[in-house]
């Protein structure tokens, strides 16, 4: 976080799990601003990083086109 006077305030939280909601992320986020801001001093620049993030994966499926063993 950066204030209008140009002096930077850093702050960093660890999640114990894998996050991946952005309702999460948001409220995370809050939760710093929070204990962190001086919207008195006027606030210029607000940014966010995420790391150590877990790459999606997903599984190959076949599906069936025609049902076996009919009636």
């Amino acid at each position: 976080m950066r204030y209008s006077d140009f002096e930077t305030m850093t702050k960093r939280i660890t999640a114990q799990e894998y996050v991946y909601q952005k309702d999460a992320i948001f409220s995370q986020a809050s939760l710093l601003f929070e204990e962190v801001a001086q919207v008195e001093k006027g606030v210029r620049l607000l940014g966010i990083t995420l790391t150590n993030l877990d790459p999606l994966t997903y599984e190959n499926i076949v599906l069936p086109l025609w049902e076996t063993g009919g009636s």
